[in-house]
């Protein structure tokens, strides 16, 4: 969840969560670390969408102009096309 415009703690934590299980990709015997890999960075992807989606939604104000440019920016990251598989996003 967006505090602000930073990153909540449990937004934080989950990133390093990403970011240690990348460097030991010791997940599990049965996935080859490639998929490993490719999983974890598609959810890191996901984790930075949500974060600019909320941002956007912060942005949502009183006047019918910042809502509006709020909506344009929402517009934006959904057309989007999702990241290739190893792209952080």
């Amino acid at each position: 969840m967006l505090v602000g415009n930073e990153w909540s703690a449990e937004d934080r934590r989950e990133l390093a969560d990403l970011d240690q299980l990348l460097r030991s990709l010791a997940l599990s015997p049965r996935l080859p670390p490639e998929q490993i890999a490719r999983l974890l960075e598609r959810h890191r992807a996901l984790l930075q969408e949500r974060h600019e989606i909320e941002q956007a939604l912060v942005d949502l104000g009183p006047t019918w102009q910042e809502t509006k440019a709020a909506l344009n920016r929402l517009h934006s990251l959904m057309r989007q096309p999702p990241p290739e598989d190893g792209e952080a996003g």
